[in-house]
């Protein structure tokens, strides 16, 4: 990490999203968190959304997904 920000991951049709799913607040932390999240049904998708003034290099593991 670098700065303070967040990422927020939703399905792959979103335009925007209303909450955070993981929060940094200063340089060199690192990081993990696990979650659930609706897949865009048309081609499977997820999007990540970066905010704050900070940025980051992210890795997703997907462990399964169920439709």
């Amino acid at each position: 990490t670098v700065g303070a920000g967040f990422l927020a991951v939703a399905p792959g049709n979103s335009t925007g999203t209303s909450a955070s799913s993981i929060n940094w607040s200063g340089s060199g932390q690192l990081l993990a968190n696990g979650l659930q999240v609706g897949i865009d049904v048309d081609d499977r998708t997820v999007r990540v959304f970066s905010g704050g003034a900070g940025s980051t290099q992210f890795i997703i593991d997907v462990v399964g997904y169920y439709l």
